[in-house]
């Protein structure tokens, strides 16, 4: 007979107890982190910046100005300023994706979490050159996008059933004022 242990005497509520105290405990040492520590944040756009929480401007940035932060507020801050940047660039530019461009815009942006994280930003010449193999890669994808909805046919047989259904109305209509 095997020698096994129940639930009961394995602890394992105390166990699941334990571990949920453990992740409680690192959630709010991040929160606490996060609305603590500061970082650089340099506007390195030739525009003011308006600076957003919660859809309400705190604070304008002028270009080249370089201010002290929480860290929370630069990151998501610095997201918008990168997102400005690249749509500036070129309006066919993914903002979405993580690319080598988007992380030089970064690094410039928040140089302190840039060097923390060992990213360092692109010469302009490398900036240009991966502009354009984004520009490239989006333009080729939304070429074999609208390649697979070229619905040609779809929207004639549309065109087609619409003017049969109003066919069947203009008779409906004909034969009820009879």
């Amino acid at each position: 007979m095997e020698n096994t242990l129940s639930p009961q005497e394995l602890n394992l509520e105390e166990v699941e107890q334990d571990l949920q105290e453990e992740e409680r405990s690192k959630t709010a040492k991040r929160e606490v982190e996060a609305t603590t520590k500061t970082t650089r944040f340099k506007n390195i756009d030739d525009e003011d910046y308006p600076l957003r929480i919660n859809g309400q401007i705190v604070r304008t940035i002028k270009p080249e100005e370089e201010v002290v932060l929480p860290l929370f507020v630069a990151t998501v801050g610095s997201k918008h300023l990168v997102d400005r940047i690249l749509k500036k660039m070129d309006k066919a530019v993914d903002t979405n994706r993580d690319t080598p461009i988007r992380r030089s815009i970064f690094a410039k942006i928040l140089p302190d979490l840039a060097s923390e994280r060992k990213i360092q930003p692109l010469t302009p010449e490398e900036e240009m050159k991966s502009l354009r193999e984004e520009v490239k890669r989006n333009q080729q994808f939304m070429d074999t996008e609208f390649a697979k909805r070229d619905n040609t046919k779809e929207v004639d047989d549309l065109k087609k059933q619409v003017s049969e259904l109003k066919k069947l109305v203009t008779k409906g209509q004909k034969t009820t004022k009879q």
